[in-house]
C-alpha cells in the first residue's frame, strides 16, 4: 500500500471517530437537558392560618412519576382511606380544618410546574407546624422521559 492510501484510511478512520465521540457527546446533552429535578417547598402562613406541602420541578424536563410513599413517625402510612391527608395531618398532631390533597401517582410534573400535594387551613402556631411537617416524609420516584430513575424526600429538602 502506498503512502497516499495510508493516510486517506488514516484520516477516514479519525473522522469516523470523531463522528461517534460527537454522536456520544450530543446524547448525553440531550439526556442532561431534559433532566428533571423535584424539590419539596413547604407553606407555612400564621397570618392566613394556612400550612401547604408543594413539589417543584426545577429541572429541564418532565418528572413522571412513578412511586409515593408516605410515612407519619417513621411508619408507613396507608393513604388509601376516604381523607388520607386530613387524618395524616390530625394524628400528626396539627389542628385543622379544610384540608385539599393529591395524589400524585402515576401523574407527569412538567418542568417548571409547581404542585400542591397538600394545603390545610390549622390554627396552629408556626412552630407547631413545622413540627408537624417533620413527623410526615414523603418519598417520590420518579424517572426522566429517558427512564432515568430520580428519588426525592420531604425531610431532605426541608432540614
Amino acid at each position: 500500500m502506498d503512502i497516499g492510501t495510508f493516510i486517506a484510511i488514516f484520516i477516514a478512520s479519525l473522522a469516523l471517530g470523531v463522528t461517534f465521540w460527537q454522536l456520544w457527546v450530543q446524547r448525553k446533552h440531550n439526556r442532561m437537558s431534559v433532566k428533571p429535578y423535584l424539590v419539596f417547598n413547604r407553606i407555612e402562613s400564621v397570618v392566613a392560618h394556612e400550612m401547604a406541602i408543594v413539589l417543584k420541578n426545577a429541572g429541564l424536563g418532565p418528572a413522571i412519576i412513578k412511586d409515593v410513599a408516605v410515612y407519619l413517625n417513621k411508619e408507613p402510612y396507608n393513604m388509601s382511606s376516604t381523607d388520607p391527608w386530613k387524618g395524616l395531618l390530625i394524628q400528626a398532631g396539627l389542628n385543622t380544618g379544610v384540608v385539599a390533597g393529591m395524589t400524585l401517582d402515576k401523574y407527569a410534573i412538567s418542568a417548571e410546574e409547581t404542585v400542591k400535594i397538600v394545603r390545610a387551613e390549622t390554627y396552629n402556631s408556626l412552630k407547631d407546624m413545622i413540627e408537624c411537617i417533620h413527623r410526615i416524609d414523603i418519598i417520590i420516584r420518579y424517572e426522566s422521559c429517558y427512564g432515568e430513575s430520580f428519588e426525592v424526600r420531604l425531610n431532605e429538602d426541608l432540614s
